[in-house]
Order: C-alpha cells, then structure tokens, then sequence
C-alpha cells in the first residue's frame, strides 16, 4: 500500500473491513425521490468496476445505488469520521472509520539545555483531515459534505487530502449547499469545477 505525505493509510489510521450482504437489492422506489433525481445525472459517469466512496456516508441509499451502478468488480467505501453501524448493504462495499493522529510539533519542543531533551509536545489531527481509502478512486460522493458534518477542521487539509485521495481525472461531487470558504478551498486544492449545478450538487474533477 503506497505512503502518501499527510494522509496515513496503514492500518492504524483506518479501520476497514467488508461489509457482508445481509439484505437484497434495495428497490429504486424505496430511496428518496428527490435523492434518485440527484444521483441519476451524476450517477451517468460512475462505470462497472469503478472504485468510489460516500463521505460521509448516508442511511444506505446511496450505498446501494453506487453499489449497484459499480457492479461485482468495483468497490464502494463508506469513509465516516464516526463508527458505521448502517445495515450491510452488499458484498462491494465496505466501511473505513477516520482516525484522530498525533504529530510531532517540532516548532514546541523545549530549548532545555540538554539539546537531545525533546518533552512531549504534540498536535492533534481530527478524523475528517485524515481522509484515505486504501486504493486510488474514480469518485467521491460527499452530497452530505458540509461545515456540520466535517467540524471544526482545516478545510485546506481536508481539500487536499480529497484530491490525493482521485485518480487522475477522478470525480468530487458536493452539494451545492457546501459552504463558501470549502468550494474556495476545494479549488485551490486543485480541483476543477466541470459541471456547476446538476439538480442541487456541483461536480469537480481532479485535473
């Protein structure tokens, strides 16, 4: 598994483990009108096999309609900043819990005159800014992505780590209802805005 700068992906930053499928096919009539409308146009771009995540994940609806738009060969990831105890939905999806990390704050260490004493200053990393799926993706869904469901957060980080988190040419669609100050992040992150408005999301793309 590669290492990428800011972003943990060994085992200790997430927690990943499958889903089994507990339920069958959930029906397009059971999912909200409103949320099919939403996933239908943007969901034209999602292929067999595709690699995509929810974060943060809802009740399951969407779940299954990545789950089923990606197929057998692809993989959905519930990426939460909380535990996720929603129902299993198939046997492609599969949860990672964020993680807080400690860092080093190198700037803080003491200037004791023992130049080897280093005392135990350190930073904290909230779950949201560790962002990190175990594998390259084509797509994120984050409709639900707002300053609520992030909380108190550096929203460069959280860009940043979405950005590395796509392939090349790998989609980020939002809610058009995401503030201000995370679209401005998202875009000097790297992200391109490609589609402006489909129904209530925006579409970027990792260039």
């Amino acid at each position: 598994m590669p290492h990428r700068r800011g972003i943990a992906l060994a085992a200790a930053a997430t927690l990943f483990w499958p889903l089994l499928s507990a339920a069958g096919p959930l029906p397009y009539a059971d999912c909200d009108s409103a949320m099919q409308a939403q996933f239908t146009g943007i969901g034209a771009g999602i292929r067999a096999g595709d690699r995509v995540a929810e974060f943060p994940p809802d009740d399951g609806c969407v779940t299954r309609l990545l789950a089923r738009r990606v197929g057998d060969d692809g993989r959905v990831y519930r990426v939460s900043t909380t535990a996720d105890d929603a129902a299993a939905v198939s046997g492609n999806v599969f949860a990672i819990q964020l993680k807080v990390q400690l860092h080093a704050a190198p700037d803080l260490w003491s200037s004791s005159e023992d130049p080897g004493g280093v005392y135990g200053y350190w930073t904290s990393s909230p779950p949201a800014e560790n962002f990190a799926t175990p594998e390259p993706l084509d797509l994120i869904w984050a409709a639900a992505l707002d300053d609520a469901s992030l909380g108190a957060v550096n929203l460069g980080v959280v860009a940043n780590a979405l950005l590395k988190a796509l392939k090349p040419g790998g989609v980020l669609v939002v809610s058009d209802a995401a503030s201000r100050p995370l679209r401005r992040e998202l875009m000097a992150a790297g992200f391109e805005l490609v589609k402006a408005r489909q129904s209530s999301l925006l579409k970027y793309r990792r260039p």
